[in-house]
């Protein structure tokens, strides 16, 4: 008569469910998930380890696999999909280690300190590093940088730009009306304004300006006060001050009955004796 052993056997949740405690050296399996366990005689399920294989036993290589592995499904053999990820992740993203993540051919990679408790993360790709992320917390950016988004907000004290010149409304197709009420805003009591207004043609300060050296302009228009260097003739405003290089007064005068512009001199005629004989003399 043929003899037949039986292994006690159960799903996972129902070993949990139940919590016995295994004899010393019995054998247990859980059917959903092929891990198993060996009792002690006085632990009971849920706090016994699982078991696996001695020390000495050996493993088998984990085979070479072209492609993506098929997802595992709830009827795959749990060991089969485990050895099949493994492979996986070693052909795609190359080997692990507790420092670094890379690729088979070494050249890109993700490295947590290349030296002995520096405490920097470093991002490589095609073999050169293109991203740090240093102790302080200063993250250091090789390459370009592109933000896609919305609203980009900087929190610092200083922001320092290599670059002399900054460009604003930088679209794909840039024109006069997109660049319309473009301009720069300084945050203040009330907000500080410098807006391009593409209607006047005009850069508009919404604050008054303090020029420290000369003023050059093609022309001026509303109230001018002060010295003015340039042309002050103007079709509207006025200037107030020395017009330097003004030929024409804006409105003649007639002095002693002779009209003057300033365009030329004027002779009043004065009879050189008549103005001695009004002085008085001691």
């Amino acid at each position: 008569m043929a003899v037949q052993i039986q292994i006690r056997r159960g799903t996972a949740s129902a070993w949990t469910a139940a919590n016995p405690t295994l004899a010393a050296g019995e054998f247990a399996i859980e059917t959903d998930t092929d891990f198993y366990k060996i009792g002690d005689g006085s632990t009971a399920w849920t706090s016994l380890g699982y078991s696996s294989l001695p020390s000495g036993s050996a493993l088998l290589a984990s085979p070479t696999f072209t492609g993506v592995p098929a997802a595992p499904t709830a009827a795959a053999d749990t060991n089969t999909t485990q050895i099949a990820t493994t492979a996986y992740v070693q052909t795609e993203l190359g080997a692990l280690s507790s420092d670094s993540i890379k690729d088979a051919d070494n050249d890109t990679k993700i490295q947590v300190e290349e030296a002995s408790d520096e405490d920097i993360i470093r991002f490589d790709t095609a073999g050169t590093e293109r991203m740090s992320i240093g102790a302080t917390g200063t993250v250091t950016i090789v390459g370009d940088l592109t933000v896609n988004g919305t609203t980009t907000t900087i929190n610092s004290t200083t922001l320092s730009v290599d670059d002399k010149n900054i460009e604003l409304g930088s679209v794909a197709t840039p024109s006069d009306t997109t660049a319309d009420g473009g301009g720069i805003t300084l945050k203040g009591a009330s907000d500080k304004t410098i807006t391009w207004t593409n209607s006047t043609d005009t850069w508009d300060f919404n604050q008054g300006i303090t020029v420290t050296g000369t003023a050059t302009a093609t022309a001026f228009a509303g109230p001018l006060t002060g010295n003015v260097t340039g042309d002050a003739s103007g079709s509207s405003g006025s200037t107030t001050g020395n017009a330097a290089t003004a030929t024409a007064l804006a409105t003649g005068r007639t002095i002693a009955g002779v009209s003057f512009d300033g365009t030329a001199n004027i002779d009043l005629g004065t009879d050189a004796n008549m103005v001695l004989a009004s002085q008085s003399f001691s």
